[in-house]
């Protein structure tokens, strides 16, 4: 963590938080039984906090071995190699995983039959559901100038909503920008840009 500050207080509630995990894991990941199921799922993914506190990283689970422990993932992402590095304590979680769907508020995907199974919050007949597909972002500028973009609702895609490259003297304000997988917005090597009351 060489060149990072952080508050005494901060460090405290990432070190209770890191505790927290390493129980939770000690106390459902090491039964063999849930491992067994594990290791059966043919989807499964970790997200975790792998290097830093503020900084997670969502990676296929490529193994589960119930008679070491151990939960081996990807260090790859998009084509090149991630400074994943998985240490005692980290905080991290499972997802997509069939076999832990166990209370309200979850969901599965099977990605092969392209079925959905959610178990809904309270009263499912009440219940809304929006899934997005769309990874790509919803606007994408490059290299223009005096460009406004106002107004607007952007929402619910599974990437960035909209990204601006080497634009100048251009304007991103009042828009409503919710429910992204990735950044709200990215303004990369821009001049003059302003980004306002989003």
């Amino acid at each position: 963590m060489a060149g990072e500050k952080y508050t005494t207080r901060a460090m405290a509630a990432m070190q209770a938080a890191q505790q927290l995990a390493a129980m939770r894991y000690n106390q459902e990941f090491n039964s063999v039984h849930l491992l067994l199921a594990l290791a059966k799922e043919p989807d499964l993914y970790a997200t975790g906090f792998w290097n830093n506190f503020w900084a997670d990283l969502t990676t296929p689970v490529t193994a589960v071995d119930p008679g070491a422990g151990t939960i081996e993932i990807e260090t790859t992402v998009s084509g090149r190699k991630a400074r994943v590095v998985v240490r005692e304590g980290k905080t991290y979680f499972l997802l997509n995983a069939l076999c832990a769907l166990d209370r309200p508020g979850e969901w599965y995907l099977d990605r092969a039959s392209g079925v959905v199974y959610v178990w809904p919050k309270g009263d499912g007949s009440r219940s809304r559901f929006t899934i997005s597909a769309f990874s790509k972002p919803f606007i994408s500028v490059r290299n223009a100038h005096d460009v406004r973009i106002e107004g607007l609702v952007f929402e619910f895609g599974r990437g960035t909503g909209v990204t601006m490259d080497g634009c100048r003297d251009c304007m991103f304000a009042g828009n409503v920008v919710r429910r992204f997988g990735g950044n709200g917005m990215n303004a990369r090597n821009c001049l003059n840009m302003t980004v306002s009351d989003n």
